[in-house]
Order: C-alpha cells, then structure tokens, then sequence
C-alpha cells in the first residue's frame, strides 16, 4: 500500500470513528425525521406539547422561530425512544397565518401506552417529547395529576417545572404554553 493511500485509508477511517463516537444516537434511530422534511433553518426554541389524551390519540405541539413563508415540519411517533420502532408520521405546514404554530392529532394509538415524539425540519430537531395516551373508560387505574399556574419566571427559576417532569404523571398542567403569544414582543414568545 503506498502512503498516499495509507493516508487516505487512515483519513476515512478517523472520520468513520469520529462520526461513531459522535452520534451514536442518530445512528441507532433508525429514520431521519429530517428526511421527511425539506425545509431548512427554524429552531423549536418554544419546546413542544402534548395535550388532550384520548384512549387512541393525542394532540401534539410545537412552534417555529426565525422561518418565513410556508415551512413543512416532519412529526414522528415512536414507541421507544431512539426511534427504531415509528408508529406515526404527519408531515404539518408552519405558516404565519398561525405564527409558525404547528398542531397535529394523531390517531390509532393504543389505550394507557407511553409513546415518544419529535419534530424536525430538514436542519433542526426538536426535543424528543414522551406522552402517555388515556386510560379505557371501564378502567380502575388510579390517576395522577399536577398542575402549576401563575408564575413569573422573572422572579427565577421554579423548581416545581423540573420536579413535575420527572414524576410518572398522567397529566401535567401548563396552561401558560397553550395561550397563543401574540400580544409579546418577538423576544419573548
């Protein structure tokens, strides 16, 4: 082997190694969420949301910031959290009309399973999300709830959010994120 060829041999395999080590995770996901989007740029810097749980289905949401025009944004529903084992996919359009909203139901899920959810744009993904869907009407599971409201975050950080997160909840309350943010300034949104 000459060294020229050598060194291209090594060159490749760094970058093969590097590529391993870096993200392993979007390697074991399975599908590119990005693939099935084709717009660029946008970041989910307002998080996402699960909401209104049926016994098949839940409502999801997220929003755009920095697009324009009309932006396809890619929706996956996973059963486990690297994505292997997709469920449900939706492709939404983001438009100014809803100030870059997105919302989508999706439908033919199964009763009280926990599901994993992202949205993605062709450069940029969203946190991965969890939900849990309803419990069947005859059932009698015991339920949890928590629920948090009027706060300001200009007064520093509320424990009670992270708390809540980690807890194994049926349904978390925060009403602050559903409320559309028209009336703020654009840095506030």
């Amino acid at each position: 082997m000459s060294d020229a060829t050598r060194r291209n041999f090594l060159r490749g395999a760094g970058v093969t190694g590097a590529a391993l080590i870096i993200a392993p995770e979007a390697l074991a996901s399975g599908v590119n969420p990005r693939a099935f989007s084709s717009a660029a740029g946008g970041i989910f810097a307002g998080g996402i949301i699960a909401g209104d749980p049926t016994t098949s289905g839940m409502t999801l949401w997220t929003r755009l910031h920095d697009v324009a025009g009309k932006i396809p944004v890619a929706l996956e529903v996973a059963t486990d959290k690297g994505f292997r084992k997709v469920v449900a996919k939706q492709k939404i359009s983001a438009v100014a009309a809803s100030d870059f909203s997105v919302k989508a139901q999706v439908k033919s899920l199964k009763p009280y399973t926990q599901y994993y959810y992202r949205f993605a744009t062709k450069s940029k993904d969203s946190p991965v999300g969890r939900f849990r869907t309803a419990l069947p009407a005859d059932s009698n599971e015991k339920v949890r709830f928590a629920f948090f409201s009027c706060q300001d975050y200009t007064f520093g950080y509320y424990n009670a959010h992270a708390a809540m997160a980690k807890d194994d909840l049926f349904f978390r309350g925060q009403p602050w994120r559903l409320h559309l943010r028209r009336g703020l300034p654009q840095d506030q949104r």
